[in-house]
């Protein structure tokens, strides 16, 4: 799979899968789906929880944060999967 670079939304594929990715600001939200899933779907989940995290944290606490340290965001993050689920969509949180 290839590095991240700032400022980009990239897919790469690994077997099966596609890891998507949005590096923005400094911020990097990544997502796995199966193959079959539209791209649009990943994309606009990870903008959604983009906007989600700007507006719930500051860019510092943002910047200091390390993967899995902001629990506080875990069931934000498992609201929108499910609805995702429900919509039949197989999406899974890296």
């Amino acid at each position: 799979m290839s590095r991240i670079e700032p400022e980009t939304k990239k897919t790469s594929e690994l077997e099966e899968f596609l890891f998507h990715y949005i590096s923005e600001d400094q911020l990097t939200i990544m997502c796995m789906t199966d193959k079959q899933m539209n791209k649009k779907v990943p994309f606009a989940f990870m903008q959604d929880i983009r906007k989600s995290l700007m507006a719930t944290y500051t860019p510092k606490e943002l910047e200091n944060a390390k993967a899995y340290s902001i629990p506080t965001f875990t069931d934000k993050i498992r609201e929108k999967m499910v609805i995702i689920i429900i919509n039949n969509c197989k999406l899974y949180y890296v």
